[in-house]
């Protein structure tokens, strides 16, 4: 499958972080930060919140790190994510400091996904809503050369007259921003002071325990070395390897070495999160995998319903319609995301294949059209190419091939 959802592990290959549960006095839910909101945030109206999108979509279009971060508050997003810890108050200054010097440095999270947008990526600002009162942005990045799908939901406050991103949630990730950076600081305060560890309940006190090979997993990861990551991983106690992080982790690794090795662990983090939000992209690639087309239908209705809806999933329903050899839905479904996106080159690219296996070379016009004229490809003469024998027999060929010449004499 083409366009087929592919697990993108953001929180990983932006935050790189290493336990997995939050664990202090206090300790938040998993997935959770430790901060609620500050009563004196506003939230925005649509209306600003919509323009706050906008603007934070458009710095990424553009690759302006500098834009998108003076949207963001990550100097709040950390402060979320050491809330409640007890510990050294200079520790939580110090670690607070070095992340405003990173992200100021390197550009953080925010450079990251600007320069994955400039490499053909693309992040699409959805809609707005709210959730238990607070505003927030959902948006879809897809990762170029077909490194993924993963939604960002942006919690969002009007602070002193301005709107800001005040944390973000990765679906693929199942977790706020916070949460991981979270980890990150817990595994200082725990170095700092190995009591820190006895003092946890004991699945945590395990994972402390074996964080030095937690890390060294995505350290593996990161320099493309998945047969380590996953000997580490089966070295790890069962309580370990049931964390989300570590799953993640073996989970990406275990893609770069076969499909049986990816599946497994598919279907591990399956039993062990049942109910997570990462879960329905994670089963859409099981489901192709396996061939269980209807069910990754299904998949896919639920994700959308998940993320409040969005067109670009239409376009994944149009390419498994093609797989079952049911074109005319896959036409159908291509033209649903066409109608509620016209920028989705992903919808028209369907549509032409599914347009071609129904024969309904109107459809197969109109593809065509749009893919030389709203995205510049170029299609050279069709009469050699077995897939369009019948369209060149058509009488729709004939339209598309003056209006073709005519704009290849310009």
């Amino acid at each position: 499958m083409r366009h087929s959802t592919r697990l993108l592990l953001v929180a990983l290959l932006c935050l790189s972080v290493g336990a997995e549960r939050a664990a202090a006095a206090g300790s938040p839910a998993e997935g959770q930060s430790g901060a609620a909101f500050d009563p004196s945030w506003q939230t925005p109206t649509a209306e600003e919140a919509t323009q706050w999108a906008q603007a934070l979509a458009a710095a990424a279009a553009r690759n302006d790190p500098a834009a998108y971060n003076t949207l963001v508050a990550w100097d709040l997003v950390a402060e979320r994510a050491t809330a409640g810890i007890a510990c050294d108050e200079a520790l939580r200054r110090g670690f607070l400091a070095a992340y405003t010097r990173d992200v100021a440095r390197t550009g953080g999270a925010g450079g990251q996904l600007c320069r994955g947008v400039a490499l053909g990526g693309r992040f699409q600002f959805l809609h707005v809503h709210q959730e238990d009162g607070h505003g927030r942005a959902m948006f879809r990045l897809n990762v170029a050369q077909g490194g993924g799908l993963n939604y960002h939901d942006y919690l969002i406050a009007k602070i002193n007259g301005q709107v800001r991103a005040v944390d973000l949630y990765a679906l693929t990730s199942g977790e706020l921003f916070s949460a991981g950076l979270r980890r990150s600081f817990l595994r200082g305060v725990a170095q700092q002071n190995p009591s820190f560890i006895a003092a946890l309940p004991a699945e945590e006190n395990e994972y402390y325990r074996h964080a030095r090979e937690v890390t060294a997993m995505s350290q593996f990861l990161r320099s493309d070395e998945p047969a380590k990551v996953v000997e580490l991983f089966q070295q790890l106690p069962a309580g370990v390897q049931r964390q989300k992080f570590v799953l993640l982790v073996y989970m990406a690794a275990s893609k770069k070495i076969d499909r049986q090795s990816y599946q497994e662990a598919m279907r591990r983090f399956a039993a062990a999160f049942p109910g997570d939000p990462a879960l329905n992209v994670i089963l859409i690639d099981e489901y192709m995998l396996s061939g269980q087309l209807d069910e990754a239908h299904r998949t896919i209705d639920r994700l959308d319903q998940a993320v409040g809806g969005d067109p670009y999933l239409a376009v994944f329903h149009g390419e498994i319609f093609c797989r079952q050899n049911r074109f005319a839905d896959a036409v159908a479904a291509a033209r649903r995301a066409i109608a509620a996106d016209r920028t989705l080159q992903a919808a028209y690219e369907t549509l032409l294949r599914a347009s071609l296996g129904a024969q309904d070379f109107s459809a197969t016009t109109d593809a065509l059209l749009a893919l030389e004229q709203q995205f510049s490809m170029n299609f050279r003469d069709l009469r050699g190419v077995a897939e369009y024998a019948e369209y060149v027999k058509s009488a729709e060929y004939p339209r598309w091939l003056k209006t073709h010449e005519r704009a290849a004499a310009k």
